[in-house]
């Protein structure tokens, strides 16, 4: 269960666009790149800071693409085939 201060990484791609003043804007989220949990919401909803970029985001079904650090370490073994 991911908990507020869990260190995070994506399990699949994902792009954010956002709106600002003068236009808009897409954020791709760097699967290597870690993720605090700054926040929980209902609905599988969180806050994340980007603790490469330092950048936060909003994340909605956070189950469908976030996963711990041991996951994402052993995915990366897979990857090698160990």
């Amino acid at each position: 269960m991911i908990k507020v201060g869990d260190i995070v990484h994506f399990k699949k791609e994902r792009t954010a666009k956002y709106g600002k003043e003068g236009g808009s804007y897409e954020y791709k989220f760097n699967l290597n790149d870690r993720f605090k949990i700054e926040s929980l919401y209902n609905a599988g909803c969180c806050g994340v800071k980007n603790l490469e970029d330092g950048t936060t985001h909003f994340i909605t079904s956070m189950d469908e693409y976030l996963m711990s650090v041991e996951d994402w370490r052993d995915s990366k073994l897979n990857e090698l085939g160990l």
